[in-house]
């Protein structure tokens, strides 16, 4: 879905530019995907000039500060049209967009709406990513009232998933997405749901992670002892997703000592 987004946006004659906004909680893989797109579209990945990576909290840290907001406004009004200038088809990404300020993202409304020029720069051909937690509990809730009704997350409309996303993340106090404009002039055309990760999801995630770090394949009985020490809801007799996705899969491993009894065979 997102791959062909992109590559339609791109190979057609758009009158806004595309943006996409991933919903997620924490170790779900929405910084992995991220990666991945990259990785395909562009042959020097991170090295490429035509993706631009925007941390919000470690590069814009102090927006509650008047004094500040104006410098950060203008270094990131900057970094897009330098960004856009060098490529058209530039990717620029949102790490961490719920930290953004409200007056810090509607700054940059210009650069998403139906606007044949920007500061003389043409931003349609141009695509942008907001990735945040926003709406996650919401995304649980769905998964989970589906799970309860003997369905999968693949069985929710997408109609119904964007309107649980748009609708916390428009009622969010705490985020830049509040009562925000970008939402009120619907300029986001594509909300990305990263839903909890099941069991299989995980186990997967402790395969390669215990292949990657001690170099061999873990037996059955290794995936299952590790998998023991995350915590998964809802609450039941089989709980089926995990409250942290793969984040603590590596204090999992540790904890476990399967490592240490491979070792001593």
């Amino acid at each position: 879905m997102i791959y062909n987004a992109l590559l339609a946006h791109w190979t057609s004659s758009p009158s806004k530019p595309l943006v996409m906004s991933f919903h997620g909680g924490p170790g779900i893989g929405k910084s992995h995907t991220l990666k991945l797109i990259r990785d395909t579209l562009f042959k020097k990945r991170e090295k490429t000039g035509y993706f631009e990576y925007i941390a919000v909290p470690h590069q814009y840290p102090h927006q509650s500060d008047g004094s500040k907001l104006s410098a950060y406004r203008q270094d990131l009004h900057r970094r897009i049209i330098n960004a856009v200038s060098r490529c058209k088809h530039a990717l620029i990404v949102f790490e961490e967009a719920h930290l953004m300020s409200v007056k810090l993202l509607e700054s940059i409304r210009p650069f998403l709406d139906t606007n044949e020029m920007v500061d003389g720069v043409d931003f349609r051909k141009a695509a942008f990513i907001f990735i945040s937690n926003t709406g996650y509990q919401g995304l649980e809730d769905l998964a989970a009232l589906y799970y309860h009704k003997g369905l999968n997350v693949h069985d929710i409309p997408l109609v119904e998933i964007e309107k649980v996303l748009e609708g916390i993340a428009y009622a969010d106090e705490t985020g830049g997405f509040y009562q925000n404009l970008l939402l009120a002039r619907h300029l986001i055309d594509f909300y990305i749901p990263f839903f909890p990760l099941t069991r299989d999801h995980v186990r997967c995630c402790i395969r390669e992670e215990v292949e990657r770090r001690f170099q061999y394949s873990p037996s059955h009985w290794d995936v299952e002892t590790v998998l023991k020490l995350i915590p998964f809801f809802p609450s039941g007799d089989n709980p089926v997703f995990s409250e942290i996705g793969c984040k603590k899969v590596n204090r999992a491993i540790a904890l476990s000592g399967i490592h240490m009894q491979h070792e001593e065979l």
